[in-house]
């Protein structure tokens, strides 16, 4: 699939019907994101749609379930608006770690060990072949060449710190594994089926620890 950033797509509102199961916090309003993949513009379209609901909202909280970055033309502008977003619409704000920042940090932080792969795989490759190449294309950043893993990580944290700023990065790298909200637990991807829920997340590129995972019901992006 190619992408054209002249290319806009229309935000539809529909009638929302509160699901019996899910038991929010009392007053809580609870917005959530799923994977914009560089689509800065629509994500500025969705972000002027749900204003007027954020304003009218008591105690409003706003998730991104991840994926922000990759495979459309404009990954940092995304995690700039996202940044933003509490400051523009009065809400609180969190980021959750999806995959694809998860590789673009492991190939920036040189931890590549996060991935479920033998130890000799190149961050840089994982995250060249799901669609990093965008963002070097936005920062003017050709591809890793002979410099090395630690030089090629240096130059792309550098990249990412200078296209970015100091507070959008920080939101970035401090993106979590999954959040509660009352019996709502909110993920990227989902858990697997398979994984007990005593085991918990495991901790995101550059943290030592995990998480537990608490509450009943899992959202996450489709």
């Amino acid at each position: 699939m190619t992408w054209d950033s002249r290319e806009t797509v229309s935000v539809w509102e529909g009638d929302w019907r509160a699901d019996p199961r899910i038991n929010l916090p009392q007053g809580r309003s609870e917005f959530v994101v799923g994977d914009i993949h560089g689509c800065a513009d629509q994500l500025d379209a969705l972000f002027g749609t749900l204003a007027p609901h954020a304003a009218g909202a008591q105690d409003p909280h706003l998730t991104f379930l991840g994926d922000l970055v990759d495979r459309g033309p404009e990954s940092l502008r995304c995690v700039a608006l996202a940044a933003g977003a509490a400051a523009r619409l009065g809400t609180a704000a969190t980021l959750l770690m999806g995959n694809h920042e998860a590789m673009m940090l492991a190939a920036a932080l040189v931890r590549p060990t996060w991935l479920s792969a033998p130890a000799h795989v190149w961050a840089w490759e994982a995250w060249l072949g799901n669609g990093g190449m965008g963002v070097l294309r936005e920062m003017g950043y050709p591809p890793p060449g002979g410099e090395g893993e630690t030089a090629a990580a240096a130059r792309l944290r550098d990249g990412l710190l200078a296209g970015l700023g100091g507070p959008a990065m920080r939101f970035l790298e401090g993106a979590g594994t999954h959040r509660v909200a009352g019996n709502l637990l909110l993920c990227h991807a989902g858990i697997p089926p398979a994984r007990p829920r005593r085991n918990g997340f495991p901790p995101p590129p550059g943290r030592s620890t995990g998480s537990r995972i608490r509450g009943a019901g899992c959202a996450s992006h489709s």
